[in-house]
């Protein structure tokens, strides 16, 4: 097994339709689990509004059924009981008779007359009917049972004795739910009072659902929503089956599993398919090191005049296709390919091709050479250099080799090689300084003569930034280790004028130009001659 996953390791760089497999595979995975995630959520929140709404609605109509019989309850208390007879029985029956919900009044006080048209109602908390006192002191009394008994299902009364009978039918009517839902109405104490809907079976899970904290149970075959309490002490419970939650859920489902496998096929293409340009291009650079380079020059001025003191070489690949690559691009790619040695022996020998005869003629004339961490390791490109200075007659000086901090992996390692260098004749420049992970502190232990300034701590001269104050600090530790100070990226005269007064005298941008090939910097040259 092990032997396997090594294998497949040594595999996944080199194979786009393997790792583009991998990659499609582990984001539909991942977008899988973030879809049922979304979907659960999504459908959570609708099925939770559905019945939120469906919520305030029964509860109004619950209230306004309630009102009313309260309402009826007050008018009724107006008349006088104090003496039952002909004329009071007669108001009685005018007021009932107005009364959309009462089918019966009477009156029963503990103690006193009676006065009512029919027969006192019997104990009906001794027959089963449910009891729940109202907070604006009313008193429902009600048995489902009786829905088809003899005695009136629903009874609201006062604590005058006035009694008015009404019946549960028109509240199931006023609070009429759709098919499959359903509603029970819990007092302030968590007592289920009174439930109905439809199918039987849920309202009879719905009576032993347990208080939840949240707005929304789910259950194994329900949901339930949990209503804030009223003005009247009894909250309600609208529930429902599980059934259209997970049909919401389902077609979440659907729609983020589609989704999720066109963004994996997606992904996995794009890998595979950058992965193939990227070899292609590593196969092509390697067979076009020696005709597809083309090198071109930007100046290193000093400053303020402006006069140019030598030129950093800097690589472009030109395609078969025309096409001219980034160093950017394909820089990364030599590095990882191990063509970066190769590469840099090929700038050495181009550019004494090109500039050769131009070094030889002007001595004090400098052309600067990138390293990467590869050459500082593989110092074939001493040899190469060596024989072409002294074949076109260029002093070492005049042939500068920059680093990077990238490249100081091994700082040990590089100080030898670069002490080597110097030795010979070379100056050494620290190029991008300040973006990598090294410090001032390493300078003292490196042989190096010359300090590039990165360009983004140029751009925060003379403005608010917070680095504004970096490149000052740089200049300052560099002049005491007694560097040269190169600024780059110099585009403005203000900033000309600033590292002037800063002590900087060499800078290098698009301010004294921008890169020229060969045969624009020679004309250039030739001008100012």
């Amino acid at each position: 097994m092990q032997r396997q996953l090594g294998a497949l390791r040594r595999q996944l760089p080199t194979n786009p339709a393997l790792m583009g497999w991998l990659v499609a595979a582990l984001s539909l995975t991942l977008m899988l689990c973030l879809s049922k995630e979304l979907g659960d959520r999504y459908a959570r929140e609708t099925e939770q509004e559905a019945l939120r709404i469906l919520h305030d609605k029964t509860m109004q109509d619950f209230t306004t059924f309630r009102d009313t019989l309260s309402y009826d309850l007050r008018l009724m208390s107006t008349l006088d009981f104090s003496r039952c007879t002909a004329q009071t029985l007669k108001d009685m029956r005018k007021l009932r008779y107005s009364m959309l919900y009462i089918h019966e009044v009477r009156y029963q006080p503990q103690q006193g007359t009676p006065c009512m048209d029919g027969d006192p109602l019997p104990d009906l908390a001794a027959m089963g009917y449910r009891r729940h006192r109202l907070l604006s002191g009313e008193t429902l009394l009600w048995n489902v049972d009786q829905l088809r008994g003899n005695y009136p299902s629903l009874v609201i009364g006062n604590d005058k004795g006035i009694v008015l009978s009404s019946s549960l039918v028109y509240l199931i009517d006023r609070m009429s739910m759709p098919a499959h839902f359903g509603v029970l109405m819990i007092a302030a104490n968590g007592r289920r009072l009174l439930g109905f809907g439809q199918p039987e079976p849920l309202l009879e899970e719905a009576k032993t659902t347990p208080p939840s904290g949240d707005l929304l149970h789910i259950g194994p075959s329900l949901v339930v929503f949990h209503g804030p309490p009223g003005m009247l002490g009894i909250r309600l419970l609208v529930f429902t089956s599980r059934e259209n939650l997970d049909r919401e859920a389902r077609r979440w489902y659907l729609a983020g599993g589609v989704t999720s496998l066109l963004i994996a096929a997606l992904l996995g293409y794009l890998v595979t398919s950058t992965l193939r340009y990227r070899q292609s291009l590593e196969r092509e650079l390697a067979t076009s090191l020696e005709h597809a380079l083309e090198l071109d020059y930007q100046p290193l001025a000093e400053m303020p005049d402006g006069r140019w003191l030598g030129v950093e070489a800097l690589v472009r690949w030109r395609r078969r296709d025309g096409e001219r690559i980034s160093p950017e691009v394909f820089i990364p790619q030599a590095e990882n390919s191990a063509l970066i040695s190769k590469l840099t022996q090929q700038v050495i020998r181009q550019l004494f091709q090109e500039l050769g005869p131009t070094l030889r003629a002007r001595p004090e004339f400098y052309v600067s050479v990138n390293l990467s961490a590869e050459d500082l390791r593989n110092t074939e490109f001493i040899a190469i250099a060596n024989a072409l200075l002294q074949k076109y007659g260029v002093k070492p000086g005049q042939l500068v080799y920059e680093i990077t901090e990238r490249s100081l992996v091994d700082i040990h390692q590089a100080a030898d090689v670069l002490r080597q260098l110097r030795t010979a004749g070379h100056r050494i420049a620290v190029d991008d300084f300040g973006t990598g992970y090294s410090s001032l502190a390493y300078l003292q232990h490196l042989p190096v003569d010359i300090l590039k300034i990165d360009k983004a701590f140029i751009d925060s001269i003379g403005t608010h930034a917070a680095s504004c104050l970096v490149a000052p600090h740089i200049v300052h530790m560099a002049n005491a280790l007694n560097l040269i100070v190169v600024a780059e990226g110099v585009e403005k005269a203000s900033q000309v004028d600033a590292l002037v007064g800063l002590g900087v005298r060499i800078g290098q941008g698009w301010h004294f130009s921008k890169p020229l090939s060969k045969e624009s910097l020679l004309r250039r040259m030739a001008l100012a001659a």
